[in-house]
């Protein structure tokens, strides 16, 4: 099953190692919630990352974190959409009164 999650956290620096985060960065994410396993576990890739700094909140980093399933469909050829990212919506529709 290809999976896809999003993960924000205080800090610029990767969390215990340092540095900037690169693609492809492997980040092990320990969830019972997200993962119902004895370990709660799972190893992911890091498919984009953002760095953000607010006034308030400081800076934070969101890193979109994929399974090796996902990454594996998502490296594919690239000349076509593996439908992975598409959700299918229908297009935007102008608002008919405000």
């Amino acid at each position: 099953m290809a999976l896809q999650l999003q993960l924000t956290y205080a800090g610029w620096l990767k969390p215990s190692v340092g540095g900037l985060w690169d693609p492809s960065d492997g980040v092990t994410v320990k969830s019972p919630m997200l993962f119902p396993t004895e370990s709660a576990t799972e190893t992911l890739k890091v498919a984009g990352y953002a760095y953000t700094q607010d006034v308030n909140a400081g800076t934070t980093t969101t890193l979109d974190l994929i399974n090796t399933l996902a990454w594996e469909q998502r490296k594919g050829d690239a000349t076509k959409n593996d439908g992975f990212y598409d959700l299918g919506n229908a297009p935007a529709q102008p608002e008919a009164a405000t």
